[in-house]
């Protein structure tokens, strides 16, 4: 029996119920799909140019502050006439304006500059560092500050005065004498021990150990002499912590021995090649002492240096007084023929030949003017310029008692009192130290 030929009426249907999407369809997907991507497009725009602006802006920031270091790193007070040197004085007031070095970029950085007198001793400073974006815009960072009229040579340091009633701020917690190079010991914090130098090197065999409460040092021990101060431990002087009971007298021996008179402005900022010497005291009542320093043996070590500094350990008694004055021994360079030298001292030979003099830092006009211990007076332990009254009090530890060597032919260099309204905050005033008068 043979089937119907008939076309299936479904069959039909299904095709066409099967057939693919249209041409309208699919430019409405095209056309949403490229909305999409613009959006996508214009954030990374966005982000890019931001960034962009954003690195600009922290390389303004790095000009800016490397302009305002620059200004803080005057190495004087007085213009220098060569040029070299930058000084207080250079920053001249009102505004200049400069174009800076940046790194790789795509624009140029432009560098405003507001100098104005602020008074006492002040300028105020504005930078402004402006630049303009890809865009044409206009953008720009502002830092302000004062920078004051301070001596930056560490002599200004050495040469302040601080009194028994109002001592600097402790460091580390501890007495402001004791040696800012001493080190805290590890297991015991109420003590710190320092390494005196022994003839410009680190190569003694002695070690203090301070009191950190009284600044007085309370030990005297003899330790390796290839071990430096920051290496000894507790165990390394628990055995000598407690053997010592003695003061510290501390400063420094600076040069100016050029071939003119030096002034006050050479004796605030000494700069000749310091000489090799020794410290020495004469002291009362059979007192002991120990001194050390790191004054160059050669002219080798010398180059470059225009400091000595000084440390002597003198023994207390019970009303922590002594009284006596410290001096300075001349030495020759061990590797100089004939480079001995000499500054005028009672127990000199009367045939010796005195080539420099020797000046220490005071705020005192002259020796009729007493000042006390911390100031520098030619003879500790006295309560008066004619040293008739003995001090009664104790005296502590002094340092800062610094010294000037200059030539013999020329007068020690005098100052009047620092006053800060008109920026002189340094007080340089010497007076001469030998002969001891009788």
């Amino acid at each position: 029996m043979l089937r119907s030929q008939a076309p299936n009426r479904w069959q039909g249907r299904r095709r066409k119920t099967a057939r693919g999407v249209s041409l309208v369809e699919a430019l409405v997907s095209l056309a949403v799909m490229s909305f999409g991507m613009l959006g996508v497009v214009g954030v990374q725009a966005t982000l890019r140019y931001n960034a962009e602006v954003s690195k600009q802006r922290s390389e303004a920031v790095r000009i800016g502050q490397e302009e305002m270091e620059s200004l803080r790193s005057f190495v004087q007070q007085a213009v220098d006439a060569t040029g070299v040197r930058r000084s207080y004085a250079d920053m001249a007031e009102g505004v200049t304006s400069a174009t800076a070095a940046a790194l790789p970029s795509n624009t140029t950085y432009t560098i405003d500059r507001n100098v104005a007198d602020a008074g006492n001793g002040f300028k105020s400073v504005r930078i402004r560092v402006g630049w303009n974006d890809r865009n044409g815009n206009t953008e720009f960072i502002t830092l302000s500050s004062r920078i004051a009229s301070l001596s930056p040579d560490s002599s200004a340091d050495l040469l302040r005065r601080e009194t028994v009633s109002q001592p600097d701020s402790p460091v580390l917690n501890r007495h402001v004498s004791i040696p800012a190079g001493a080190e805290v010991l590890v297991l015991d914090s109420t003590r710190s021990v320092f390494k005196p130098p022994l003839d410009g090197t680190n190569a003694g065999t002695v070690a203090w150990v301070f009191n950190n409460a009284t600044g007085m040092i309370v030990g005297q021990c003899t330790v390796r002499s290839d071990v430096t101060t920051a290496e000894l431990a507790y165990w390394d002087l628990a055995w000598c912590s407690s053997n010592a009971d003695m003061h510290l007298l501390a400063g420094f021996v600076r040069f100016s021995t050029g071939s003119s008179q030096p002034t006050a402005s050479d004796a605030e900022i000494p700069t000749s090649t310091v000489r090799n010497l020794d410290i020495r005291l004469d002291l009362a009542g059979g007192r002991t002492y120990r001194c050390f320093d790191d004054a160059p043996t050669s002219s080798v070590a010398a180059a470059g240096r225009t400091a000595v500094a000084y440390y002597c350990a003198i023994s207390a008694n019970a009303s922590r007084t002594w009284q006596g004055t410290a001096m300075i021994t001349p030495l020759a360079y061990s590797n100089v023929a004939n480079s001995a030298w000499a500054v005028q001292d009672n127990g000199l030979p009367a045939a010796t030949v005195i080539d420099h003099r020797l000046c220490r830092y005071t705020p005192a006009s002259s020796e009729s003017v007493w000042v006390p211990n911390e100031q520098h007076p030619r003879v500790y332990g006295y309560r008066d310029a004619a040293r008739l009254q003995v001090q009664t009090t104790a005296m502590g530890n002094l340092r800062e008692q610094n010294f000037l060597v200059i030539r013999a032919g020329f007068n020690c260099p005098t100052d009047s009192p620092a006053n800060p309204a008109v920026r002189d905050f340094v007080n340089s005033n010497t007076l001469e130290h030998l002969p001891l008068p009788p």
